[in-house]
């Protein structure tokens, strides 16, 4: 596929994206600075390299186990061990083509995309060309793909039995394959769109599924797990001893090690291009926040359980007594805040207390515009220090007295944080600011 076919391919699955899931697509930030087509290829052959990798290795470990339970293997084989399952000579060919695929896929320096050294536990592994990068994935997928066998495995059922248990433990690899191909799927997809700017890089694309893949294949998962093992059947599987039960041992399992595979192949140079603040959909009144704490606590779930599944910690623009976002919010020189729909609200915090807003904060966490109907719990002035009324609910604890507010759709002024007090019982939503 030459680069002008692979640019159109780009294109139309953007758009592709854009009519099938509009409400989770979000503009990207007018600063954002997309990565070039040539990174954006490398990344994606260096990710695709080693999930190939990885759900050969787990499919040859799951067939191991299954002949061997039923058996036709030796009870001695080593069915965990990726360089001494049967026909290992395949994945050699795999590994080979891995590195083959870094080489032909990336151009420039290692450094360039933050590989100065490969991670533990494959820290042995120099770094000195691309050729070096596909080796030091291909050796961090074989790691995850035998702590995650050895995990849901460990002593399977004795050789020679095709009972109950043994089509449970069956089940359970291949549900792993299955759950963990579609999440590395789903990762490689929503980073493609995320490099070339088509979402916000503030979405995190481990946890946001705008393709459904990973929902679907979770909902596939549970009912075979539901239907195939029962009680009787995993009462004698000594795997996923750490789980609750074995989808949840599978679920975390697969996310556990894709997660690993994600983060060596893109977040190597992690660097946030700014801060996101939204409103939260919802509104409280005074006692339902529960304190400062409180709504630190509801705007960092809120941001988690989003449809963007937002990334980082999320405080509250709140204050009270000598707490305020003036005293414990971080506030770099260079960090810019921005809307979910890519509008800026200031350069920086310094910017923010001084010449307010440039835009209303009235987007929420699934980035949709809020319908003013509601003011929003500030207890802040327009300094970012709290306000000297001291009308903040009891700390926001209870419904009883007065608390200020501030307005979403006013800019360039302090109204945004501190127009007047209202009564505690009145529900009003919360600013949320990344830190």
């Amino acid at each position: 596929m030459n680069i002008a076919r692979r640019g159109l391919w780009g294109i139309g699955l953007i758009a592709l994206v854009t009519a099938v899931a509009m409400p989770t697509i979000v503009l990207p930030n007018p600063v954002e600075a997309q990565r070039s087509f040539a990174d954006t290829r490398c990344r994606r052959a260096l990710h695709g390299g080693a999930q190939r990798l990885y759900r050969t290795i787990l499919a040859k470990q799951a067939a191991c186990h299954r002949q061997r339970m039923l058996g036709k293997l030796s009870p001695l084989r080593d069915c965990t061990d990726p360089d001494r399952l049967p026909s290992s000579q395949i994945l050699d060919l795999i590994e080979s083509n891995q590195v083959q695929r870094a080489q032909n896929a990336c151009s420039g320096t290692p450094a360039s995309l933050g590989f100065q050294e490969c991670n533990a536990p494959c820290a042995h592994v120099p770094i000195r060309n691309f050729a070096d990068v596909g080796r030091c994935i291909a050796c961090q997928a074989k790691t995850e793909a035998r702590r995650t066998t050895e995990n849901i495995y460990a002593s399977p059922p004795v050789p020679g039995r095709n009972d109950s248990a043994v089509r449970c433990q069956s089940v359970m690899g291949d549900e792993n394959i299955r759950y963990a191909t579609s999440l590395l799927t789903s990762h490689r997809r929503c980073q493609y769109l995320q490099d070339r700017g088509a979402i916000s890089a503030l979405v995190d694309c481990r946890r946001a599924d705008f393709f459904r893949i990973f929902t679907r294949s979770r909902d596939v998962l549970s009912r075979r797990i539901e239907r195939i093992c029962t009680f009787e059947s995993t009462t004698s599987l000594t795997g996923c001893k750490d789980s609750t039960n074995e989808l949840n041992c599978i679920l975390e399992q697969a996310r556990e090690s894709t997660d690993f595979i994600f983060q060596q192949v893109y977040q190597r140079d992690d660097q946030s291009p700014g801060k996101v603040v939204f409103l939260t959909a919802r509104a409280y009144t005074a006692a339902e926040i529960g304190g400062i704490a409180g709504a630190d606590a509801i705007c960092q779930a809120t941001a988690e359980s989003s449809e963007l599944s937002l990334r980082g910690t999320f405080l509250a623009w709140l204050s009270a007594g000598d707490v305020s976002p003036a005293s414990r919010f971080n506030k770099p020189a260079n960090a810019p805040y921005f809307l979910l729909n890519g509008a800026q609200i200031a350069p920086n915090f310094a910017t923010l207390v001084t010449t307010h807003p440039e835009s209303a904060i009235d987007v929420d966490e699934n980035g949709r515009d809020v319908v003013f109907e509601r003011p929003v719990w500030t207890g802040t002035a327009g300094t970012g220090a709290a306000v000297a009324s001291g009308a903040t609910c009891s700390g926001w604890t209870s419904d009883e007295g007065m608390g200020v507010i501030g307005l979403p759709y006013f800019i360039g002024g302090g109204l945004w944080t501190n127009s007047q007090a209202i009564a505690c019982a009145r529900p009003a939503h919360l600013y949320c600011f990344q830190q």
